[in-house]
């Protein structure tokens, strides 16, 4: 039964695991008996599988989805054109703060953020002569004034409509690299039963040789 519940970092675990089959497939062929021959068959490293997972998910992910960072960049150019442009809108806003100040000559100017308001342009009532004509008052406090302008409203909205555009089509990317993985579900649990069978040969080998047995 198929459950979807895998993570980002189940799908890496699988990956690297089919990349140690790989490898112990080689060293197995070049130097287990003949008698093996049928066990080392059995072990598909699903390179499909591999390659996707490679291809679509980055090496250290986080444990959820949610907050970006799961879909390896180049996976998708919707994606990596999304990110692209929430990087640029927050860049824009993080250099705000340093071009007001210059243009506007008041040296203790603000840029912040908060849920209620968004992004704001705190000005301290001392220096509200200075303020420009563009400005818009959003909220009066005790010792300043916090102000927004229509260019720093259309790039919160960038960064915002990113965010959760981002979040949409990152879970709907990862949804279906699982979905594709899941579609080799029987060659993975062969591979795993076989990896389960070599495991007790081994097991059993390496007692046979610590005790001297013999059969």
């Amino acid at each position: 039964v198929i459950q979807r519940i895998a993570t980002p970092r189940d799908l890496v675990g699988i990956r690297r695991s089919l990349e140690t089959v790989a490898e112990l497939r080689a060293v197995l062929e070049s130097e287990a008996p003949a008698a093996l021959g049928s066990l080392i068959e059995r072990l598909d490293p699903v390179p499909e599988v591999t390659s996707l997972i490679a291809k679509a998910i980055t090496d250290d992910p986080p444990v959820t989805l949610g907050s970006g960072g799961v879909i390896r960049p180049g996976f998708s150019e919707e994606l990596d054109k999304i990110v692209a442009a929430s990087r640029d809108a927050k860049q824009w806003i993080a250099q705000l703060e340093a071009r007001e100040r210059r243009r506007t000559g008041i040296k203790n100017l603000k840029v912040g953020y908060n849920k209620v308001f968004g992004y704001y342009i705190e000005v301290t009532k001392a220096n509200l002569d200075a303020v420009p004509s563009d400005y818009i008052r959003k909220q009066t406090l005790v010792n300043a004034e916090r102000f927004i302008t229509p260019e720093l409203k259309e790039y919160e909205a960038l960064v915002l409509n990113a965010e959760e555009r981002l979040s949409e089509l990152e879970t709907q990317l990862f949804r279906d690299v699982c979905r594709k993985v899941a579609g080799e579900a029987a060659r993975l649990l062969a591979t795993a039963g076989a990896l389960a069978e070599l495991d007790v040969y081994a097991s059993l080998a390496e007692v046979a040789v610590r005790n001297n047995y013999v059969r």
